[in-house]
């Protein structure tokens, strides 16, 4: 029987470069700049095959139009950002096609969707399924806008 595996974490402006260079990255970003990531096992030759669902390019450049677009305002100390893994144990996977897989992970991008962004697509910043590793996972970056009716504002705790 597998399980389920979800985590979500409230990160600040500070930690999304680089968790942007994680979940985006590339062969290419390997090779140029050497670049590795701590307690990741990445199969490089593998990472071609991820699959990006939502891709954003600058993801502090777009968490800043997001933030003006809904009428948000940012504070020094914000959370800015919500950062989800989802997955499954590798015995979930080993009988699964990767349509299959890909379905799973797309369930999963709008179960996250409903639960974490009020089922507003905007709020995604970025999904990507990465397959170069052990267990196939989903990277999910959103943005912890929250809609009252008085106003818009950053609020990872109000969501979480």
């Amino acid at each position: 029987m597998g399980y389920c595996i979800m985590r979500v974490e409230k990160r600040s402006r500070g930690a999304v470069y680089g968790v942007q260079l994680e979940n985006n990255r590339g062969v290419t970003d390997h090779v140029r700049d050497g670049r590795e990531f701590k307690n990741s096992k990445i199969n490089w030759a593998l990472t071609d095959n991820n699959i990006n669902l939502v891709h954003t390019q600058n993801w502090n450049q777009e968490i800043t139009k997001k933030i003006s677009n809904y009428n948000a305002r940012e504070r020094k100390n914000s959370i800015v950002m919500l950062d989800a893994v989802y997955t499954a144990s590798p015995e979930f996977f080993l009988d699964k096609s990767a349509q299959d897989i890909k379905k799973f992970f797309i369930d999963c991008l709008n179960f996250h969707t409903d639960e974490f962004c009020h089922g507003d697509k905007n709020l995604i910043l970025n999904a990507v399924i990465h397959l170069d590793e052990s267990t196939p996972h989903l990277h999910i970056a959103s943005i912890p806008i929250v809609c009252d009716r008085e106003r818009n504002r950053l609020s990872a705790r109000d969501i979480m």
